[in-house]
């Protein structure tokens, strides 16, 4: 399938709309993982941000013909996902676009974190930060020169069996040699979002949204 024809595709597919009390509440999209669905990521808005207005797009790709998950991306098509990596940024650029002013997050997991790290390399100033679980890069990156305040923080168990947390330091070292603010908070886990770092990363988001 091209880039253009994913692209009309995904501009297609429903986003779970989950807003605040606050109208003027800050945005925060949410990418699911492989296999998972929007409707399901949702739960990640009560433990990470209630008081903020979450948006969570589907992944393009059916992942398995008897299952009802999504995946942005397939590592073994013909060219290696790159096509449908590029549509999937092309949908968070039309979510980012659609919040106007409005302070914009995204907080990804295993597949959606690798669309979030993507985006932000590729559009640092349209985003205040990124919240990156269990994921990593799977292609090159060139972010535009210049001085960048987004900051993008990866979250990986050193026992994770989907993604090596060595795939994970050589994205964030990848990041931080182009010059983004990139981190990493280590947890003893496997390929979660760890529960006991809850309340420090709910504190985290809404300090670079505000």
């Amino acid at each position: 399938m091209s880039t253009l024809l994913l692209t009309l595709v995904l501009a297609l597919l429903p986003v779970v709309d989950q807003p605040a009390a606050d109208a003027n509440a800050p945005i925060v999209i949410g990418l699911h993982g492989r296999g998972d669905t929007p409707e399901n990521f949702r739960s990640v808005a009560e433990r990470l941000g209630p008081q903020l207005h979450w948006q969570f797009p589907r992944g393009p790709l059916q992942w398995k013909p008897d299952a009802p998950g999504a995946q942005w991306f397939d590592r073994q098509s013909p060219d290696g996902g790159k096509a449908a990596l590029q549509a999937a940024l092309a949908l968070v650029a039309a979510q980012v676009a659609k919040a106007g002013k409005k302070p914009v997050a995204l907080v990804g997991f295993s597949q959606g974190c690798m669309v979030a790290a993507h985006y932000v390399a590729a559009h640092p100033d349209q985003v205040r930060a990124a919240l990156c679980f269990g994921g990593m890069l799977i292609a090159p990156v060139q972010v535009p020169r210049g001085r960048h305040a987004v900051q993008i923080r990866f979250v990986h168990g050193t026992h994770d069996p989907m993604v090596p947390y060595a795939n994970a330091q050589e994205a964030v070292a990848v990041l931080r040699k182009a010059g983004l603010d990139a981190t990493l908070t280590t947890h003893e886990g496997g390929h979660v979002i760890p529960q006991q770092l809850t309340a420090e990363l709910k504190t985290w988001i809404a300090s670079r949204l505000h």
